[in-house]
């Protein structure tokens, strides 16, 4: 309504867009979510703005910025990307300034999808830039657990493509040689009572404890109860699979050994075997083999542990990545006017 009366050809652009799309609804709510963004930014001297996500939240704030006359950017992670089609993706990678890529496979995802609708200047605009991890905050606590009996930490969604029905089979496989071992999985979702009963169906209900969601504080003293973290990733059949885990990088900077499925994203942060352990993804053996070497070697742990820390510290800090972002960010807004918004360009969504 707000559009409507402040702006009627631009509303009436807006609405044609939304019903030539291929998913009117969608295209409505992110409308809808867009002219409210614009309202509040005209109450501001906003010179850019800047979508999360490259499906909804980019396409509510590149018609925001539409509705401003302000540059947009935006970034792409892994559902996100998954999930948007190639002609929509291409036309706000065309849209915006920059787009920040977490994973080379976010990029390469990107690439692959709007390869042949955009050309080679407009693919330049995607910059890899990796998430950052407050590595003072998220730090080794008591070596002494390095030496204890296997404790193992999963975190994430209860939700297919994490893998977690195969970390419960090959801890089954684990706790029969390490009867001492434990497994503690933080995190909800649709999986939540299939998994609690494929535990019970192992034997394994004793020793693993699903702790549910939990606050980052919660999520930072379970790290630092544990000496393991597990995160086995599988690639779902629609290719959605995960980036680069927050929690992955957050477990090497509190110095656990990490054991990491084989997908691209994982491999950018354990980049040697002095980093973690990689394993195939999706298989159980393999799985079960590396958790049960380092159940049985403390001091294996402790290596991973160093080299983890080092891994994160070296590479993925918090102060490098917001560097980065500042850096590309500036050379935007640095061009923009200060003054309020100006004429915009055709609709997209």
């Amino acid at each position: 309504r707000w559009l409507a009366v402040a702006s009627p050809v631009k509303y009436l652009a807006a609405m044609k867009v939304a019903l030539s799309s291929a998913h009117p609804g969608g295209s409505l709510k992110n409308i809808a979510y867009g002219s409210r963004i614009a309202r509040d930014l005209s109450k501001r001297n906003a010179s850019h703005i800047h979508g999360g996500f490259v499906h909804s939240p980019a396409s509510a704030a590149l018609i925001a910025a539409q509705f401003c006359g302000l540059s947009f950017s935006m970034s792409g992670h892994a559902k996100d990307i998954y999930t948007s089609t190639p002609l929509s993706l291409a036309r706000k990678l065309t849209a915006a300034s920059f787009v920040l890529c977490c994973s080379s496979k976010a990029r390469d995802e990107i690439i692959a999808k709007v390869g042949d609708l955009v050309g080679i200047d407009t693919l330049a605009k995607l910059r890899l830039c990796h998430h950052g991890v407050d590595s003072k905050r998220f730090c080794p606590s008591d070596v002494a657990l390095l030496e204890g009996p296997p404790r193992f930490l999963a975190v994430g969604r209860l939700v297919e493509k994490k893998g977690y029905s195969l970390l419960l089979r090959a801890f089954a496989e684990v706790s029969a040689e390490y009867p001492d071992a434990t497994l503690r999985l933080v995190g909800d979702g649709p999986l939540a009572g299939s998994l609690c009963q494929l535990a019970l169906e192992l034997g394994v209900s004793a020793q693993v404890e699903f702790l549910g969601s939990r606050t980052r504080e919660e999520v930072l003293r379970e790290m630092r109860g544990a000496n393991i973290f597990v995160h086995p990733s599988i690639v779902l059949p629609n290719g959605d699979q995960d980036g680069i885990p927050n929690v992955v990088l957050e477990a090497m900077a509190c110095g656990l050994a990490v054991i990491g499925a084989d997908i691209q994203g994982i491999r950018e942060l354990i980049a040697t075997s002095s980093s973690g352990i990689i394993v195939a993804s999706g298989d159980v053996t393999e799985l079960s083999a590396a958790m049960s070497k380092l159940a049985g070697s403390p001091a294996m742990r402790g290596d991973l542990s160093r080299g983890a820390r080092i891994r994160v510290v070296n590479a993925f800090s918090k102060a490098t990545a917001i560097s980065e972002v500042v850096e590309i960010m500036r050379t935007v807004v640095s061009d923009q006017p200060e003054s309020a918004p100006g004429p915009s360009p055709q609709l997209t969504v």
